[in-house]
């Protein structure tokens, strides 16, 4: 873990580039004389101040960084042995601190200082790792340590700018080895200032105990107890997004005063020095394997379901609910010698209902005619719609007459959306992998993006409708990055009508018809449906 925290420390201090800095000349002395004795220990005073635009540190109603009293500086510098050598700077004191907090005069003593060699200034000094070896590179990223800012922070700003808010300079002892006049010390980290909301839009802030986030898919982690009773905006001190400008996942994880979790992944840019307001809206983490669950359980509007189900339940989606499926699996076999009939669809929606996906998910009917997730639909003209987006998988598994998504011999299903994700969808016998099941209808089928691969049982279609099943217009547009379509043994389409007495809509592909409803618009368009193992590529 640390080395991954090294690697990337080096790119992000390449990335804030050269630190300002006043008078350099190396022939400039310090603010007062050295002193010396036979073991050549000087104590050298000099004055270093913060970088103007610096932000992160708001110990002042301004939200400016400033110095405060009892701050000390790391001075890591090169012996006359060429080694390198570590030291603290004297507490600060308040006549020590001038220009509204912005400039510090600091008196530090240093053995064998080597005339020209290198320097770095860390602040503050409790980032500073003063086990540093003697052969260790001034400039290296182990003059600082991460522990710290990974797990003592507490979500206050107090302690964050006090022992985190990490700035640095970079320079050289003079040709008389004494410090350089004045220096300038830059930020190396971002603030995220969190406000957790749940899904309805509820502030829930004050409610958090433990705080989780995870940044730059995985590579950085901060883990915050709060302290008793605290409120309002929870504070992290994070690196910056690398390289500069892009967008990091961020994933954060927040555990209420009741043991309730709720979690968000979203895509930030975060930029050095400053601080970053984020109000995040979470989703409630529901966990399959969790032996309490009841017999039946309904996903409710801002619900993350995820883990391994344990037993037999008839999951759902309430109606017009948005859900997320991470690393979640619907696989559940029958216990041996049960005389039990689990006939039910992996997850059933119960109206309008969005599906967001993050990392990889399968959901596999439990038996029967039914579909791995089926798209609900009612008697009006106006079917419901599933929509599935997000950046992870779905792996979905129809058992007997029962599609991937869709419906089964046992229901009719609503219109299916495919925004994004990778999407694998296998039908069972007779029924399509995207679709109607065996003899049943559904709507329309839209695939605007996302990978999609989708495998027709016997008689039936990839896409389309199963045998003898019927099914509205089928579309796929530009935005998809890839859709193959496999029908099944003896299925006459991949995309479009299976056997039988089966009829769809139109059939439209990249913006060109193929099928207008009743019949083939060409032969080429004939023969290219019918290709047992199409690919689409925009």
């Amino acid at each position: 873990m640390m080395k991954q925290f090294k690697y990337m420390m080096m790119a992000a201090l390449a990335l804030v580039g050269t630190i300002a800095t006043g008078c350099t000349s190396e022939d400039l002395a310090s603010d007062t004389p050295q002193t010396k004795n036979d073991n050549n220990t000087v104590t050298l005073t000099t004055t270093i101040s913060l970088d103007g635009s610096a932000s992160t540190r708001a110990l002042n109603a301004q939200g400016k960084k400033t110095f405060a009293t009892n701050d000390q500086v790391a001075i890591f510098y090169k012996n006359t042995s060429g080694e390198t050598q570590y030291a603290d700077s004297k507490p600060l004191t308040a006549n020590d601190i001038t220009n509204n907090g912005k400039t510090a005069k600091i008196t530090v003593t240093l053995d064998n200082p080597k005339a020209g060699g290198q320097l770095r200034y860390v602040y503050p000094a409790a980032m500073a790792n003063s086990d540093i070896a003697p052969n260790e590179d001034i400039n290296d990223e182990n003059t600082f340590s991460t522990e710290g800012i990974q797990y003592s922070q507490d979500g206050t700003l107090e302690k964050l700018a006090k022992n985190f808010d990490l700035a640095i300079y970079d320079g050289s002892l003079s040709s008389k080895a004494l410090l350089p006049t004045t220096a300038t010390l830059k930020n190396q980290l971002t603030i995220a200032e969190l406000t957790i909301k749940d899904y309805a839009g509820n502030d829930i802030t004050s409610n958090i105990t433990k705080l989780v986030v995870q940044q730059g898919n995985g590579l950085y982690g901060y883990e915050l107890t709060r302290p008793d009773n605290a409120d309002g905006p929870i504070y992290v001190a994070m690196f910056p997004s690398s390289p500069a400008g892009a967008k990091d996942s961020i994933i954060v994880t927040a555990t209420t005063n009741d043991d309730t979790i709720y979690e968000r992944i979203f895509k930030f840019s975060l930029a050095a020095n400053n601080i970053h307001p984020l109000s995040v809206k979470t989703f409630k983490v529901v966990d399959l394997a969790s032996e309490s669950l009841p017999d039946e359980y309904e996903a409710k509007d801002g619900e993350m379901l995820t883990g391994t189900i344990a037993n037999y339940v008839l999951i759902s989606i309430a109606a017009n609910a948005t859900v997320t499926l991470k690393n979640l699996t619907i696989d559940y076999e029958k216990p041996s010698g049960s005389n039990f009939y689990f006939h039910n669809p992996g997850i059933t929606c119960k109206g309008n209902a969005t599906i967001i996906l993050e990392g990889t998910n399968k959901v596999k009917a439990f038996e029967g005619d039914f579909p791995g997730i089926r798209a609900a639909t009612n008697d009006s003209a106006n079917d419901y719609t599933l929509t599935i987006k997000g950046d992870g998988s779905l792996e979905a598994i129809g058992q007997m007459f029962g599609a991937g998504i869709g419906g089964g011999n046992a229901g009719n299903c609503g219109n299916i959306v495919i925004e994004s994700g990778s999407i694998t969808a296998t039908g069972g016998n007779n029924a399509a992998g995207i679709g109607s099941g065996y003899s049943n209808s559904c709507g329309n089928i839209l695939i605007s993006g996302g990978t999609v691969k989708a495998t027709g049982g016997n008689n039936a279609a990839g896409i389309g409708t199963g045998d003898n099943g019927t099914c509205g217009s089928i579309t796929i547009t530009n935005g998809v990055k890839e859709v193959i379509a496999n029908r099944g043994t003896s299925a006459v389409c991949s995309i479009g009508k299976g056997n039988g007495n089966s009829s769809c809509g139109k059939v439209t592909i990249l913006g060109v018809e193929y099928w207008n409803g009743s019949g083939y618009v060409n032969e080429a368009c004939r023969i290219y449906l019918q290709d047992p193992d199409l690919k689409i590529i925009p």
